[in-house]
């Protein structure tokens, strides 16, 4: 997911925004949907990223 976001642009503190599914990632991860989405959740809860309608954004990319 780094790669991702950081592909084309610098490392900041710059919001990013990707259109992903929790299937796509937990696929790149090598886990399955429902650890993906709860990493997600997670990552969610503490403010590193917000979700909606299938897209992803990274607002503190610092944390990743």
């Amino acid at each position: 997911l780094n790669r991702l976001l950081q592909e084309g642009q610098h490392a900041d503190s710059t919001p990013h925004s990707v259109e992903i599914s929790a299937k796509d990632l937990g696929e790149m991860a090598g886990c399955s949907r429902q650890t993906a989405s709860l990493w997600l959740g997670k990552m969610e809860k503490a403010g590193v990223i917000t979700r909606t309608s299938g897209t992803l954004t990274v607002v503190r990319p610092d944390l990743l």
